[in-house]
């Protein structure tokens, strides 16, 4: 679990926003902003103009703890925190393989097998030609008060189960946002239920107006093992299986 302040990064980023603070006095020197953002472009993206003007207004130390943040939440998003160039054996791929006959390929993979260190059959790497076509960078959008809610009720929208990653940050921005949350909001059944068991466990009021929805969450709130599986029951089902369960 991050930090609250980077796991507002994360949901920003992965929406292609960026949030950047008030800038609170001198404007940093040019060249650390150039610094940042050839960091920034490092990891695959590019800020829009209004981002990156809201950038150049932050002071030194603004920008250095600003960019210490934002930089976790990049090698997140990127994979870059796994540092997998550290597991890559064949670094000249894929000309370094096709050298080799399938003796020479197949010896080297058994020994790997058999636990002999990589780096016995690392060659250095080789400087490679330029990519014919540049990468195309994901544009950051500058992020306003009103971005986090728009992407809290882009969630409570969604026509299908929560996917592990968009439940978490739902139980984030809930519990972050100070809004009342409306499960009228949510047309996903199982949604709705989840995450208004999820209000209760934290003593937050829950107003369910549908009969069926309240056995639901019921069921939610009793059978924390399978709270879900009663969801999608009829009227007549659920109160059949409660009454089996409490009895």
């Amino acid at each position: 679990m991050l930090e609250p302040s980077l796991h507002r990064h994360r949901i920003l980023i992965g929406r292609d926003l960026i949030a950047i603070p008030a800038a609170a006095g001198a404007p940093a020197p040019a060249a650390a902003l150039a610094t940042v953002t050839a960091n920034i472009a490092h990891y695959g993206y590019a800020l829009a103009v209004d981002a990156y003007a809201a950038l150049a207004r932050l002071g030194e130390a603004e920008l250095a703890a600003w960019w210490g943040e934002v930089e976790l939440v990049l090698a997140v998003l990127t994979g870059a925190d796994k540092k997998m160039d550290s597991f890559v054996v064949y670094k000249n791929f894929p000309a370094e393989v096709l050298e080799m006959d399938e003796v020479a390929y197949w010896t080297r993979q058994i020994l790997m097998w058999w636990g002999l260190p990589n780096e016995l059959f690392t060659q250095p790497e080789l400087a490679r030609p330029p990519l014919a076509d540049a990468p195309a960078f994901r544009t950051l959008q500058l992020a306003d008060a009103a971005s986090l809610p728009r992407i809290m009720q882009s969630l409570f929208a969604l026509p299908a189960r929560w996917i592990e990653a968009q439940w978490e940050d739902v139980r984030f921005l809930v519990g972050t946002l100070d809004r009342q949350v409306d499960l009228a909001e949510l047309p996903f059944v199982e949604n709705r239920i989840r995450l208004a068991a999820h209000l209760l466990e934290r003593g937050a009021g829950v107003i369910v107006e549908a009969a069926t929805d309240v056995l639901r969450l019921a069921a939610a709130t009793i059978a924390p093992l399978l709270p879900l599986g009663l969801t999608m029951f009829s009227l007549q089902e659920l109160l059949t299986r409660l009454v089996k369960l409490l009895f």
